[in-house]
């Protein structure tokens, strides 16, 4: 019934579908080197460290449930009507897990009009995977949920024990490592090099810092 619905959302938009690509990507890598950036030259070097760590951590936690469910994605169950193709499973959405983190992350930062303004683009964004037929309705909402889940406890975490978790460096190694791998072998294919290189920027800021 859902595969259904979102067929004939794909249909119906197909004259639009550049823009809702292109909509997708907004909260994707550029925007998320451009925070580490800001907060660390504005707020300081533990501001910079916190983002850029859970950052990290949002997308290990990404990947890793992907792999555990490993739900396929529209695309895959109606190969001759959605035409649009992405790697990877598809549960919990990355696009939206990645919108939601950066929300709730600046939530407490930014003003009443700029909080509609994000709540509403990151709907979109999730709205834009469906329509592209990359994603189920529940692998967006589960990726909003994890996203905000893990911004939030983010923002919890005390600056000292950020602090300490940062320098540690057996933790710190052993996250990077393992994410270094899967984004080399990522930057040989040419859709997923931005996202690549900004894992690796991301974990060398870590580890060189």
């Amino acid at each position: 019934m859902e595969l259904q619905w979102i067929i004939g959302l794909y249909e119906k938009n197909i004259q639009w579908l550049p823009g809702w690509s292109l909509l997708s990507d907004v909260f994707d890598a550029p925007i998320y080197l451009l925070c580490i950036g800001l907060f660390y030259w504005v707020e300081g070097r533990s501001a910079g460290f916190r983002i850029a760590t859970f950052i990290i951590l949002n997308n290990l936690v990404n990947q890793s449930l992907k792999g555990i469910f490993r739900s396929s994605r529209p695309f895959q169950d109606a190969p001759h009507s959605l035409l649009i193709r992405e790697s990877g499973f598809g549960l919990p959405s990355g696009h939206s897990q990645n919108a939601a983190f950066l929300v709730t992350w600046l939530w407490g930062t930014v003003g009443r009009l700029l909080k509609v303004l994000l709540v509403g683009l990151m709907l979109l964004i999730g709205l834009s995977r469906i329509i592209l037929g990359v994603h189920y309705g529940h692998q967006v909402l589960f990726g909003y949920m994890i996203g905000g889940t893990l911004a939030y406890l983010a923002i919890r975490v005390k600056d000292e024990q950020l602090e300490r978790w940062i320098h540690s460096k057996v933790t710190l190694c052993g996250i990077s490592m393992c994410l270094f791998g899967v984004e080399l072998y990522r930057l040989l294919k040419p859709t997923a090099l931005t996202g690549g290189l900004y894992s690796l920027l991301t974990q060398c800021f870590l580890l060189l810092a």
